[in-house]
């Protein structure tokens, strides 16, 4: 099933629940990738906002595994204000959460501070890098993406940097501008920045995710190449504290990432 095919699935803007079916081919070890599971619960979520609302922020909590089969969403509003809607969006299989989304949408106002964030140089047409290895390590998702990592290290291959990333982008072609909810999966599609300071293969996994939003509209296609840029802050016990910014192929600084992953090696 390909990505619009997943999404089309919670379509419905009627009722505050509706049921969709987990693909298989979008798997990460057992559970399904975040970032769709992520897309999903977004797009669930968005047919019900009025649009003049911007999204503004997402925050993610992955709660327990989606495995491929029936799974139920269900959606509330929180909170609509004047100018700001606050909603909540819950994936759930086998009776339990798998995966909780909050997300802050909001109009623009005027305002005596403003601050456009600095333009870096534009992405070339193939940028360099390290891409993924094709091997039974890689999780199926990533045959849905493409990379170029152009600092720290592949996962797993030792390279103590507390910077990593490079570039990424969609393999399969599209038309039209990269949606809010393709932008959610390619972020997520990177490994945590943790991964190449082992030299072991070892289980990590995301739990909490923030992403916000810092334009209305998105130029690029999701099959354009997208800069990525982590920086761990702080790693112990288990667990990582990274953060990320993402520029599109103009330079643009288009979100802010902040993630806490977990380890196991």
């Amino acid at each position: 099933m390909d990505f619009d095919n997943c999404l089309q699935q919670l379509q419905h803007q009627n009722g505050d629940s509706q049921q969709f079916q987990v693909p298989a081919d979008w798997g990460q070890g057992r559970a399904l990738f975040g970032g769709i599971a992520a897309a999903l619960a977004l797009q669930y979520l968005t047919l019900w906002v009025n649009a003049g609302m911007r999204l503004r922020s997402v925050t993610l909590s992955f709660v327990a595994p989606l495995e491929p089969g029936e799974a139920l969403a269900t959606r509330r509003i929180l909170r609509q204000g004047k100018s700001v809607l606050q909603g909540q969006v819950e994936l759930w299989q086998h009776g339990q959460v798998a995966l909780v989304l909050l997300a802050s949408f909001g109009i623009a106002r005027s305002s005596a501070v403003t601050l456009t964030p600095a333009v870096t140089t534009a992405i070339v047409s193939e940028p360099e890098g390290l891409c993924l290895p094709a091997n039974a390590m890689v999780p199926e998702f990533t045959k849905h993406f493409d990379y170029r990592i152009a600092q720290g290290g592949l996962p797993f291959s030792g390279v103590k940097s507390v910077d990593f990333g490079g570039f990424m982008r969609f393999c399969q072609q599209q038309q039209q501008p990269c949606t809010f909810m393709q932008l959610l999966a390619l972020v997520d599609a990177w490994p945590p920045a943790t991964l190449p300071w082992l030299s072991n293969p070892a289980p990590a996994s995301t739990l909490c995710w923030t992403l916000e939003l810092l334009t209305d509209h998105l130029e690029a296609k999701a099959s354009d190449w997208w800069r990525y840029l982590a920086h761990i802050d702080a790693a112990a016990d288990g667990y990582g504290h990274i953060q990320a910014k993402i520029h599109d192929k103009n330079g643009n600084l288009v979100a802010l990432s902040r993630q806490t992953v977990t380890l196991f090696g």
